[in-house]
């Protein structure tokens, strides 16, 4: 049987960009896990933590969870209570410290600690997109791109990143005056 190579447009391997026929039938075969675990991480509460936890919620998890992680103190409260106040609070926030700032590091900590080879780990990253001003290059945060990387050079099964973009305009507020339900829309 001669093996045939398929090109799989928009998807890139490790080391090829050619997946033979017969793997691919292969990795379609296999099983899910048993388990799903969705870490959507906050920043702060605005619209674009209200479509991540859509979005996860639209995965089917048997566990969702939001993830804080603490560079500010004072933010982590302030999130904590917005939380709280906003109707999340049916999903348990987790706040994790990290003490060396290394945002990265804390959630594949958080990650790791859920991966038992019958689980399976979705992060979910909401990412603003701003519209294209000035100031818009200074408040850009490069959070989600070094989560995505920090993940693909570990080569870990059964991890997976998303990010979910959510295009912020001016007219957007702050958490308390426009955070929209998740229980409003479908899941």
């Amino acid at each position: 049987m001669t093996k045939r190579r398929v090109r799989l447009p928009g998807i890139r391997a490790a080391r090829s960009h050619t997946v033979s026929a017969d793997e691919l039938a292969s990795l379609l075969a296999q099983s899910a896990l048993p388990r799903h675990v969705v870490l959507v991480l906050v920043q702060r509460l605005d619209r674009s933590v209200t479509r991540a936890v859509r979005y996860a919620r639209s995965l089917h998890p048997d566990v969702t969870r939001g993830l804080h992680v603490v560079v500010d103190p004072v933010d982590a409260t302030r999130v904590v209570r917005e939380w709280q106040e906003t109707g999340l609070s049916h999903l348990v926030l987790e706040v994790r410290d990290a003490p060396d700032r290394r945002i990265d590091r804390a959630v594949l900590t958080a990650a790791f600690e859920e991966l038992d080879g019958r689980t399976h780990v979705s992060i979910v990253v909401p990412r603003r997109l701003w519209r294209p001003r000035w100031w818009a290059l200074l408040a850009h945060d490069r959070s989600a791109a070094w989560l995505v990387r920090a993940v693909t050079h570990l080569h870990v099964r059964h991890l997976t990143v998303t990010v979910v973009p959510v295009a912020i305009d001016d007219v957007d507020r702050p958490a308390d005056a426009s955070v929209e339900s998740p229980e409003a829309a479908p899941a």
